[in-house]
Parts: C-alpha cells; sequence; structure tokens
C-alpha cells in the first residue's frame, strides 16, 4: 500500500494512507442495513402509544426486519470478495484462513462485549442469561468463523500452499 506525504506547517511530514478502492453499491447496502436497525431499534421509543398502531408504523416495523438479512447477506458477499482478493493477491492459504477465523472471532467478541455492557448497564436488574442472548454480532462471527472453515476444507483438496 502506497502513502502519500504531506509537509506540516512545523516542517515534519505526515503519511496518510491511499484509500482502499471500495464498491459503492455495498456500501450503500451497509448504510441501508443501518438505518433499518437503528430504526428498529429507537423509533419506538419515540412514539405514543396511539401512534403505534397506525399502518406507517406496522409497514416500518416490517422493514425493520430487512436489516439482520441484509446484514448477513452481505457478510458472505465481503467474506467471498475478501478471501478471492488475497487468493488473487498469492497470500497463502494458511493466511487467507487465519485472517477469516481472526475476523470472525472479533465480530463475535464484540457481540459478546455487547451483552456484557447491556448487562452491566441494567444491574443488578438484569439476569444472568442476558449474557447469553443471541443477536446479529453473534450470527455473524459464527457464520464467519464457519466460513472459514469451510473455506478451508474446500481450498484444502486443492493443490499446493497457494
Amino acid at each position: 500500500m502506497y502513502a502519500r506525504v504531506f509537509a506540516t506547517p512545523l516542517g515534519t511530514t505526515t503519511r496518510l494512507p491511499v484509500p482502499i478502492k471500495r464498491l459503492a453499491y455495498i456500501d450503500w447496502m451497509r448504510g441501508l442495513a443501518c438505518v433499518l436497525m437503528i430504526q428498529a431499534h429507537c423509533y419506538d421509543s419515540w412514539l405514543n402509544p396511539e401512534v403505534r398502531q397506525t399502518l406507517l408504523y406496522r409497514w416500518s416495523q416490517e422493514l425493520s426486519t430487512l436489516a439482520a438479512p441484509i446484514f448477513l447477506f452481505l457478510c458472505g458477499v465481503s467474506f467471498a470478495l475478501v478471501t478471492e482478493g488475497l487468493r488473487q493477491k498469492n497470500k497463502p492459504r494458511s493466511e487467507i484462513f487465519r485472517t477469516a477465523l481472526l475476523r470472525g472471532g472479533e465480530i463475535l467478541g464484540f457481540g459478546f462485549l455487547l451483552r456484557v455492557q447491556e448487562f452491566v448497564l441494567g444491574y443488578p436488574k438484569s439476569p444472568l442469561t442476558d449474557l447469553f442472548k443471541v443477536d446479529v454480532l453473534n450470527i455473524l462471527g459464527v457464520s464467519i468463523i464457519f466460513m472459514a472453515l469451510f473455506w478451508r476444507l474446500v481450498s484444502s483438496s486443492g493443490s499446493s500452499e497457494h
């Protein structure tokens, strides 16, 4: 990865990374999923009970059910793009596998941290079982770990380390 060098007023230089080429349609879908997720979790808390009986509210709740499936779909697409990109750069299969496995573990860890934070903020009223609730981050983390395992299984049936 190349970097751009800029002079600062004090005479020192600052290295800024060159932006990675992104796929705008994936970013837009992630943005849509985020808006739907926020709407699903926040919109309801700001409304009067009588507004919750309207057709607009019911439709908004129906639309909000799309957030998790969109995240899961994009997770699979991103996994395929990343692993294929690393493969095309001739990275070893072990490195690709490790990268995917660590990413899945990271997301699963964030899911558990979210539950711990929720439990601590609700303490002493929150029951211990709240720590074991499953949410989209837990599903994404486990899914990425399984995709990494299946990728490794399928890719090891090929030829050499590359």
